[in-house]
């Protein structure tokens, strides 16, 4: 039988993990499949310190299911680097790893009816997300989202090539009203961090936040097909 882990992103201290894990809990216990939650930042519940409990208990056929938006570091290094690593140690486990979550159509669904419900007239749209420094994939990915939506969505990021620091203010010169998409798996400390430093910017412009994705259906519906997904490619 199959384990499956969710990885999220957590924090090491707080207590976003637990607040994660019933956001987990709510939206994943009628699924049929045993499963587990792993942080990509914990001291005690991190994927690697979930694997060794898991092998120890005598389990070798795991589904991966990263619920992050794109991949950048956390999935190209962290998540594959764990995954290498006990695949090297143990030959005979399995592990299948989905893709991020965020190209996923069911998200872009989403967003369109998030900013049907919060758009007035004259409003640009901007989609905010997290963004790399290292990595270009997030931001070709997060442009590609914005075509798909709708005309005049802009791609913005808090880091990288496209970030607001640099780019907001020219909005604000074109436009008098714009909607913000935090683009964001919850509302937490960088996206309110974000909203402080964006109105510390005084901009001439209103501006109105949705909220993010606080585990919408949309997320729920793409995790869900990632994860039927593997067990096709498993014949499960």
């Amino acid at each position: 039988m199959f384990k499956v882990i969710f990885v999220v992103h957590g924090m090491r201290t707080g207590e976003i993990n637990k607040e994660l894990k019933s956001f987990i809990s709510r939206t994943f216990d009628w699924i049929s499949e045993e499963y587990v939650v792993a942080f990509l930042e914990s001291n005690t519940e991190n994927l690697e310190q979930t694997m060794s409990s898991l092998i120890a208990k005598g389990y070798k056929y795991f589904y991966v299911i990263p619920i992050i938006l794109f991949e950048a570091r956390h999935y190209l290094e962290d998540i594959h680097g764990v995954i290498e690593t006990y695949k090297n140690r143990h030959n005979e486990i399995e592990i299948y790893i989905s893709k991020p979550i965020g190209t996923h159509h069911e998200m872009i669904q989403q967003l369109k009816f998030k900013i049907d419900k919060y758009k007035e007239e004259d409003m640009a749209i901007v989609l905010l997300a997290h963004g790399s420094s290292t990595y270009k994939y997030p931001d070709i990915a997060l442009k590609n989202i914005c075509n798909q939506i709708q005309e005049h969505v802009y791609p913005l990021t808090i880091y990288g090539d496209l970030t607001y620091k640099t780019h907001l203010q020219k909005l604000t010169k074109c436009h008098d009203k714009l909607l913000i998409v935090p683009y964001f798996m919850f509302d937490g400390f960088l996206v309110n961090k974000t909203k402080q430093n964006i109105k510390m910017m005084n901009l001439n412009t209103e501006i109105i936040y949705t909220p993010a994705i606080n585990f919408d259906i949309g997320m729920e519906r793409a995790v869900i097909d990632n994860l039927n997904s593997l067990k096709v490619l498993t014949n499960v």
